[in-house]
């Protein structure tokens, strides 16, 4: 169980940077 919740938010942290990296590179 910890360690499917690990999984999930580790993927949500990558998903998160990725798209604050998109919006540095708009504006």
């Amino acid at each position: 169980m910890y360690y499917v919740y690990l999984l999930i938010s580790s993927k949500r942290r990558t998903i998160y940077i990725g798209s604050t990296n998109n919006f540095k590179k708009k504006n």
